[in-house]
């Protein structure tokens, strides 16, 4: 089982949408992802990634408005200052609309945080078929008449990914375009982040999307030092497959990604990736099996820090927490009390980096506390 800084258990998800069931599993997708939330679309295959209702943002290839008013109609960001922020919303060749660094972002920067320009419940669970998508089209229609006339041109303005069958069904735009553009707002919940929804993806992201319950926004946030001119990314879809399946999975959105990861032609890329696929599942599974030998927990801490090695070699920041946290417990296990707290103060510094205070601070806190008191 692929796993990083948190694992949130939730069943396969069958996704019933104009007569097509999309599977789902949000248990896998969870634990390989993180809490940070890789942005999410209703994708055709099963898929991994954390907190996520199984929303992922398809990507911006087309759009209804030009560009120039496209971008007149997106918010920057509830509390980031409408005469300073320190991105563009740009056309970029091939990809539609992305988010350009205008200045240095240093790393752990709050980039975007925004609250959704609508939500509307999940519907009802109906067992053997799944969720029915379309039943969500009442809810849709109502809260978009809701909204002022600005608001509406930019739901309008997003981008409308539609499937085979679609157009011959007669599909509302209105739920096509928030199927393609909407994120989770918490456990039963979905929304609209138009300015979040601009991002584009990469299999190498820079920056790491975070449902904040605590704020009911959105926070994008630098997962690394970005330079200015750099498009900011996330990533869509779980980062640990081959190039080949990734761009299976991202076929669905209608683009073929070009990132360093899908480009590198000498395969290192893949091999280090399949490496910390395999790291991450036997490392999740000894966890669960304390041995009390001393030699072993050491050799369990040395694999774990090889880990962090090949994830820093690979820029996979959401998965970090998770890594260190494997050091931490390890470490602690063999008697090493020094290194296994140095390692879990690096657990509550990399969660912190999304929001100050959370259940998962929280309970690294804990964690900390307990390596402190040997």
């Amino acid at each position: 089982m692929e796993a990083s800084r948190t694992t949130l258990r939730m069943s396969l998800l069958l996704l019933t949408f104009g007569g097509a069931i999309l599977a789902c599993d949000t248990a896998s997708h969870n634990s390989e992802l993180s809490r940070r939330e890789n942005s999410c679309a209703v994708d055709t295959s099963t898929f991994n990634g954390a907190n996520s209702m199984c929303f992922l943002k398809a990507s911006e290839r087309s759009f209804r408005e030009n560009a120039s008013n496209a971008r007149s109609q997106i918010p920057f960001g509830d509390d980031n200052p409408a005469d300073s922020p320190p991105y563009t919303v740009l056309p970029i060749s091939g990809k539609g609309l992305g988010v350009i660094a205008k200045i240095p972002i240093p790393r752990s920067t709050k980039i975007i945080i925004e609250a959704p320009l609508l939500t509307v419940p999940m519907p009802s669970l109906i067992p053997g078929q799944g969720f029915p998508l379309a039943s969500m089209l009442t809810s849709i229609t109502s809260s978009f008449s809701s909204l002022p006339a600005s608001s509406q041109e930019t739901f309008l303005s997003l981008h409308d990914h539609r499937f085979p069958g679609d157009e011959e069904v007669q599909q509302s735009h209105l739920l096509t375009i928030f199927r393609s553009n909407a994120y989770n707002t918490g456990s039963s919940d979905v929304g609209l982040f138009p300015l979040i929804a601009r991002i584009n993806h990469s299999c190498r992201p820079n920056s790491v999307n975070y449902w904040s319950e605590k704020l009911g926004k959105r926070v994008i946030y630098a997962g690394r030092d970005i330079g200015v001119g750099e498009e900011i990314t996330v990533a869509y879809i779980p980062l640990l497959k081959s190039t080949k399946e990734r761009q299976n999975r991202l076929a669905q959105y209608g683009f073929v990604c070009g990132c360093e990861a899908c480009s590198d032609t000498s395969g290192e890329s893949g091999k280090r990736r399949g490496k910390i696929a395999d790291l991450m599942e036997v490392l999740e599974q000894k966890i669960g099996l304390e041995s009390q030998k001393v030699e072993a927990n050491e050799r369990l801490a040395r694999r774990a820090e090889r880990l962090v090695g090949l994830l820093g070699e690979e820029e996979l920041v959401d998965y970090w927490a998770k890594a260190y946290r494997f050091v931490a417990v390890f470490e602690g296990r063999a008697g090493n009390w020094e290194g296994a707290r140095t390692w879990g103060e690096r657990v509550v510094e990399e969660l912190r980096l999304a929001e100050e205070e959370s259940e998962e601070v929280n309970a690294a806190l804990k964690f900390l506390d307990g390596l402190k008191a040997q």
